[in-house]
């Protein structure tokens, strides 16, 4: 029941939030070659978390300046490398409803980062509310449920297969 409470408070806040940004006609050709800062949001579930560490090695070797954002208890789990990358996250940083609190989003736009990749494949409120409050000219994310109202580009999303998924969102990085 309360989660359901939560849920509900989530997509009041997600709408009133989208209904205030307004995206422009983009191209997006040779974006990803001109793009420096990345800031990628790391999926909740274990299993997806593993399988989207290609991603983070394909912007290694282009030299991208990235930030990952993950849960606290994550950190350990990321390879050494970029471990010095990482802006954790944990239960002071969420309000009662499970949402972000302001303070954690203020110091989040104080980074100025190029695009936002939501590694996600399921529905995450906290993760999706922040991507949307985060200032950016590129978002990218899984297809779910509303997330046009969040993203520019929605990658399609394999339920079942979580490996093809991220190949797949890593062939649409290399495409741009």
């Amino acid at each position: 029941m309360i989660k359901l409470f939560k849920d509900i408070v989530a997509k009041v806040v997600l709408n009133k939030i989208s209904k205030q940004t307004k995206y422009s006609e983009q191209r997006f050709n040779l974006y990803f070659q001109r793009s420096y800062s990345f800031l990628l949001v790391m999926p909740e579930n274990e299993n997806d978390f593993t399988n989207s560490f290609p991603i983070l090695e394909y912007l290694d070797k282009n030299k991208k300046n990235i930030s990952i954002l993950t849960y606290d208890y994550r950190v350990s789990k990321l390879p050494v490398k970029f471990k010095s990358k990482v802006i954790d996250h944990g239960v002071k940083d969420m309000n009662k409803f499970d949402l972000p609190v302001k303070n954690f989003t203020n110091r989040l736009n104080e980074n100025k980062f190029d695009v936002i990749l939501d590694l996600n494949k399921d529905e995450n409120f906290f993760h999706k509310i922040l991507v949307c409050k985060i200032k950016s000219s590129l978002k990218v994310g899984f297809e779910k449920p509303n997330s046009d109202k969040c993203y520019n580009v929605m990658i399609r999303n394999e339920k079942n297969n979580s490996e093809n998924s991220y190949q797949n969102f890593l062939n649409c990085l290399r495409m741009f």
